[in-house]
């Protein structure tokens, strides 16, 4: 049986179509969930990523586009019920974790910069300095007397 070339152009067409409207689709339930997602929960869910991600390299359009949000509403939102950017809170978190590493064990000052997420150790120790008001190494010696007194 012979079916007319002009048969296959329009199923592709119908078919496009179909799909270009299911496209649509998804797009308009994405904007929805995005809408009904509270700023709590939304801050909850960014907290939640940069928990799991503090040790890589973690940009604002990556915890943007983690949370399904720009990066100004990831921002303005973050800020509003945690009153610190994204980016200033992973830097703290940083540091705290940096704080554990230096109290339970002996890696260099660059192996805990590296683990807790910074990118070099000179960087790590000026954060580190600026939040603590102490150097990573003073720290560390200080835990080491508190531990030994």
């Amino acid at each position: 049986m012979l079916v007319p070339k002009n048969v296959f152009g329009h199923f592709r067409n119908l078919l496009s179509q179909a799909l270009l409207t299911l496209i649509a689709e998804i797009k308009l339930q994405e904007q929805h969930q995005q809408l009904t997602v509270s700023p709590r929960e939304r801050s909850k869910n960014i907290l939640a990523y940069l928990h799991k991600h503090y040790a890589e390299k973690v940009t604002i359009n990556d915890i943007a586009t983690a949370v399904n949000v720009s990066p100004k509403e990831c921002i303005r939102s973050f800020k509003k019920n945690i009153h610190q950017t994204p980016i200033e809170y992973l830097l703290n978190y940083r540091v705290e974790q940096a704080k554990k590493l230096l109290r339970q064990s002996e890696p260099s000052i660059t192996d805990v910069a590296l683990q807790a997420g910074f990118s070099t150790s000179a960087y790590f120790s000026k954060v580190f300095k600026e939040r603590v008001g102490q150097t990573p190494r003073e720290y560390r010696q200080q835990q080491d007397k508190t531990i030994n007194s």
